[in-house]
C-alpha cells in the first residue's frame, strides 16, 4: 500500500476523531502510519482461513472467532480497526470483511505455537547469526559468547525422553563387492578408522548415526550418484535421556504434557530448532563445513548436561534421525545386513531437500505438484 491512497495533508482525520479537538493525527504519525497499518493487515489476515459463507473441506482445522476479537489479539490499535478490516480478504473466495463478521481461523492452539515461534525468531535469530559467525573464526571457544552460555544453560534445563522398542538402521556405503558384516555396521573404531566431523560429532569422535527406515538409512551415506548401500536393523530395547531436537506441530503430543497442558518450552532452543540453524547442508564440493559448527556446539551441550543422544530429522530424506553418543550402547542386531537401492525419485529428493522452520520441504514434491 503506498502512500497516495491518503490525502497530502497535515492531519488526516479518522472516522470518529474530531480536529478541532486534538483527534487528528500529527504529520509525523501521518508518514508512518501506510507501514503501520500494512503490518497490522499481514498480522491479521495470516490467521484467517475463510469467510462466513465457505466451507472447509479439506480437512483443515478451523475455529470460529469474531474479526474484532481477532484485532484485539493482534494488538491492532483501535484507531486503525477500520482500515485494515478494508484490506483483509477471505482466501478461499476474495471476499471483504465487515468487523463483525465471524471469520473461519486456526485453532487457538496453532496461533499460540506460530506466535511462539515468531516471538522466538524475532528475539534469536539476529544473535544467533551472531554466534554462527563467531564460531567460524573461533569454534572451540563459543563458550565464552553470551549466546553460547546460554545454550549450555538452556539446554541443561530440558528434559530428555525415552526410547524403548524402536527399530532403527544404520547404512554404510556399498565399497566392494564383499559382502558386508553386522560388525561392519557398528560405529567404526576410530584408533584403527579415520571418522569425519559429522553434524553432531567431531572429527575423530566415534558414534551411533541412525535412521527410522532403511530407505532414509540409505540417504543419508550415498553421494548424488550412488544408488546402492548396505543397510542393518538395529533393535533398541531402551535408551533413557534422549534430547528430542525435531521441530513439531502445535497439535503434536510433544506439545503437551502429561496433563494436557501445553509445554512452555524456552524461547532459545525453540529459535535453533524452528531457525533451521540445526540442518543446514555443507556443499557437496566443499572440505569446510561451518554449517555444523552450531549444531556440534549443541551436541557438546547436551553431552555436557547427560544426555544420551539427539533425536532430530533427517536432511536427506523425509525420515528421522538418531545419534547416539556412546558407541557402547547396547544395540541388537535384526537378522544380518541387507543391500538397499534407492528410486530416482529418493535419490533426486536426497539432493534437492531443503528446510523451512524445521521442516523439510522437497523440491521434487513441488514438481509433482505443478509448482515448479
Amino acid at each position: 500500500m503506498g502512500e497516495g491512497r491518503f490525502p497530502a495533508t497535515r492531519f488526516w482525520v479518522w472516522p470518529g476523531r474530531n480536529p478541532c479537538g486534538g483527534g487528528g493525527i500529527c504529520e509525523h504519525e501521518f508518514h508512518h502510519m501506510p507501514k503501520q497499518i500494512e503490518r497490522c493487515v499481514e498480522k491479521v489476515q495470516e490467521d484467517i482461513l475463510a469467510c462466513p459463507n465457505e466451507q472447509i473441506y479439506d480437512g483443515t482445522a478451523v475455529s470460529w472467532s469474531y474479526l474484532e476479537d481477532i484485532l484485539i489479539d493482534r494488538h491492532v490499535p483501535k484507531r486503525l480497526w477500520d482500515d485494515v478490516v478494508s484490506q483483509l480478504r477471505c482466501p478461499k473466495c476474495d471476499s471483504t470483511f465487515q468487523i463483525w463478521y465471524k471469520v473461519g481461523i486456526k485453532p487457538q492452539c496453532e496461533i499460540m505455537h506460530e506466535h511462539r515461534i515468531e516471538k522466538a525468531l524475532k528475539h534469536h535469530n539476529g544473535k544467533l547469526i551472531e554466534f554462527t559467525n563467531f564460531l567460524k573464526s573461533t569454534p572451540y571457544l563459543g563458550v565464552l559468547h553470551p549466546i553460547g552460555k546460554r545454550i549450555v544453560k538452556e539446554i541443561g534445563g530440558l528434559v530428555g525422553n525415552s526410547i524403548t522398542n524402536q527399530s532403527w538402521f544404520r547404512a554404510r556405503r556399498l565399497d566392494s563387492p564383499v559382502p558386508m558384516t553386522i560388525d561392519d555396521l557398528r560405529p567404526p573404531d576410530p584408533r584403527k578408522k579415520e571418522i569425519p566431523e559429522g553434524r553432531f560429532n567431531h572429527f575423530g569422535q566415534g558414534c551411533w548415526y541412525l535412521a527410522d527406515d532403511p530407505t532414509a538409512a540409505a540417504a543419508e551415506v550415498m553421494s548424488s550418484m550412488e544408488r546402492l548401500t548396505w543397510v542393518q536393523e538395529w533393535k533398541i530395547e531402551n535408551v533413557s535421556n534422549v534430547l528430542d531436537l525435531r521441530a513439531w506441530q502445535a497439535d503434536d503430543n510433544r506439545a503437551y504434557d502429561h496433563e494436557g497442558e501445553p509445554i512452555d518450552f524456552p524461547l532459545l532452543p525453540i529459535a535453533l530448532i524452528f531457525g533451521d540453524y540445526l540442518n543446514a547442508k555443507p556443499p557437496k564440493e566443499s572440505r569446510w563445513h561451518p554449517e555444523y559448527l552450531v549444531p556440534r556446539f549443541v551436541a557438546d551441550a547436551a553431552r555436557h548436561a547427560g544426555f544420551s543422544g539427539i533425536w532430530f530429522r533427517s536432511t536427506r530424506s523425509f525420515g528421522e534421525n538418531l545419534v547416539l553418543f556412546d558407541t557402547r550402547t547396547p544395540l541388537l542386531p535384526v537378522g544380518t545386513p541387507n543391500l538397499v537401492r534407492l528410486d530416482d525419485k529418493d535419490a533426486e529428493r536426497r539432493d534437492g531437500l531443503f528446510f523451512y522452520q524445521g521442516f523439510p520441504i522437497s523440491i521434487p514434491d513441488f514438481s509433482d505438484l505443478g509448482m515448479s
